[in-house]
């Protein structure tokens, strides 16, 4: 059964929502270091901050789209920051590997794909008002 075009309007809304949200997670932690993974770090140091990813999917036949979160654990870049808490022997710290030319490019899409969702929606709506209205 396919869903209405109010229905995928939302789910479109509901990933746009989603990839905001990974895009703000991924920004405003961009400079959150942590221990390098698999090195001398000290007791007790920090995880670096894994960058989340969105993958966006069409719901089979249904009409409307998916989405699921993922992080990426691999996605660091070595810093050199002998005074942090979280630093190796070698003084070197992990930065999660943020794109900020990216990131921007995701908010732009989440905001575009907000907005052409929720126009949909609105012209779903309108649609079924005026043929409720016909047939009054």
């Amino acid at each position: 059964m396919s869903m209405s075009a109010f229905g995928i309007a939302v789910t479109g809304m509901r990933a746009a929502t989603a990839r905001l949200e990974a895009a703000s997670a991924n920004i405003a932690n961009a400079q959150s270091g942590g221990a390098v993974p698999g090195t001398d770090a000290p007791a007790g140091a920090g995880r670096v901050f894994q960058p989340v990813r969105v993958q966006q999917y069409e719901t089979g036949g249904q009409g409307g789209v998916g989405f699921d979160f993922s992080r990426d654990s691999s996605a660091y870049i070595q810093a050199y920051d002998p005074t942090s808490p979280d630093a190796n022997g070698k003084g070197m710290v992990a930065l999660p590997a943020v794109d900020m030319a990216t990131e921007a490019l995701n908010l732009i899409t989440a905001k575009l794909q907000y907005s052409v969702s929720a126009k949909v929606a609105r012209v779903a709506s309108d649609m079924q008002r005026t043929a409720l209205d016909t047939l009054a």
